[in-house]
């Protein structure tokens, strides 16, 4: 009787460690919660495992005790006692199994846990570097910077979206670790991260649509720099033209016309001009310091360049009619000249035979005087032609115009010597006949 109630106290104790001790390791069972939670319940478990030599030696006592009773039991009490010794070795084997099990499991939790923060970390360093390199630009001076800083955002943008697959697959490992962890600051973390990476992903997008903007606007800019000069080359290169000493009147026609098709076109030129400033100054909010000053220079380039050419129009048409009135001056009073040589020379031709009366002698002398007085009165004529056609040599080199003056100087002279010779020689045939 002593041995039995000594079994059965055996019994009823090792039934009650294990009972409590099952409890403990089913707190620590719920793999739910945070990685500091799962921590601490491996812990527990650890102690609950370490305790488990006490609890062998509590089945091993009880097991010896069954024996010793067994000796003392009748065939059916001896059955009785096998049952609930094998019950109880039953229920100490599913104790360590579960020991083992939520062992295992708070381990594969753990695991996903590092797994989650590794990724994590991994994926929040990563977009804090592209953030940084995202920022990290400047405003550029020249078109080809400009390009060039467009092609780095768009390498920037295609290796963030290389990154997507990654990121999908931390959010599926995060949605999977949120089903299993009643932790509120994962879902946080999560929103947080994927929110930066949709941020930056739209901010380089942003950044790739405005300074395509830039280029688009530098590109125009040179465009029309390069246009407005290659108008203004040209209509130099016609000034240019006319600007040179030209040796006839036809000559200096086409150029008043070409002057006059130059002055037509300046409106046309000053919106050429005026498109080119304000693209120009569109340019500077968008331009770097010294890209600024280059566009500025160049503005002021083509504004003198402007300014110069039309003064110089208006300077040359200047001179190309005040040429042209003096021209046609020199051409009128050369015909006037001309005619009257031409009738005075045929005046003296035409009354040079010898007469037979003292009266005809007399009469032709009295014919002649006049003409005489004529060619001398033309003196201011003569002079006034030659100055004009002098004129017209200092702003030509027309050969023929040198030729006139010379000639007509010489022609003159000649009308004057054979007037004066004739009407001599009419007093002389006069005095004689008297």
């Amino acid at each position: 009787v002593k041995d039995h109630q000594q079994y059965q106290d055996m019994y009823q104790d090792c039934q009650d460690w294990l009972n409590a001790s099952r409890e403990k390791v089913e707190l620590c069972a719920d793999t739910s919660g945070d990685k500091m939670s799962l921590q601490n319940k491996l812990e527990r478990l650890k102690e609950s495992a370490e305790k488990v030599g006490d609890g062998e030696k509590k089945l091993k006592a009880t097991k010896d005790l069954c024996e010793k009773t067994s000796k003392n039991s009748s065939q059916r009490g001896r059955e009785v006692l096998r049952r609930d010794i094998d019950h109880l070795q039953s229920e100490w084997e599913d104790y360590l199994a579960r020991i083992q099990q939520t062992e295992e499991d708070l381990q594969t939790a753990l695991v996903t846990w590092g797994d989650f923060e590794s990724k994590f970390s991994v994926c929040s360093s990563w977009l804090k570097d592209m953030e940084q390199q995202v920022k990290n630009y400047e405003l550029k001076s020249s078109l080809q910077e400009k390009q060039t800083q467009v092609e780095k955002f768009k390498k920037q943008r295609e290796e963030i979206l290389s990154h997507q697959p990654e990121i999908d697959r931390f959010t599926d490992d995060a949605q999977n670790l949120m089903h299993t962890s009643s932790d509120a600051r994962l879902s946080t973390q999560v929103s947080q991260l994927t929110n930066r990476y949709r941020g930056l992903l739209s901010q380089v997008k942003d950044l790739i649509s405005k300074w395509e903007k830039y280029v688009q606007d530098h590109q125009g800019y040179d465009n029309r720099l390069k246009e407005f000069n290659a108008w203004i080359k040209q209509a130099e290169g016609k000034l240019d033209i006319c600007q040179q000493s030209a040796g006839d009147q036809e000559t200096m026609e086409e150029r008043r016309t070409m002057i006059q098709m130059l002055m037509a076109e300046k409106d046309h030129g000053l919106q050429r001009l005026n498109a080119t400033i304000e693209a120009g100054e569109k340019l500077y909010p968008d331009t770097a310091a010294g890209g600024r000053e280059k566009v500025r220079q160049e503005l002021r380039t083509a504004k003198d360049d402007w300014e110069r050419l039309f003064t110089g129009l208006s300077d040359t048409q200047r001179k190309v009619d005040s040429f042209l009135m003096q021209w046609s001056s020199y051409a009128d009073g050369q015909d006037q000249l001309l005619k009257w040589m031409v009738d005075t020379e045929s005046a003296l031709r035409s009354d040079v035979d010898l007469k037979n009366t003292l009266q005809e002698k007399r009469l032709q002398l009295q014919n002649l005087r006049p003409v005489l007085s004529d060619i001398s009165s033309h003196q201011r004529l003569v002079d006034s032609v030659i100055e004009k056609a002098q004129g017209v040599l200092h702003s030509t080199s027309n050969p023929e115009v040198a030729a006139f003056i010379t000639d007509i100087n010489s022609r003159y002279e000649d009308l004057c010597q054979n007037a004066k010779a004739t009407i001599q020689q009419c007093e002389h045939n006069v005095h004689d006949h008297q």
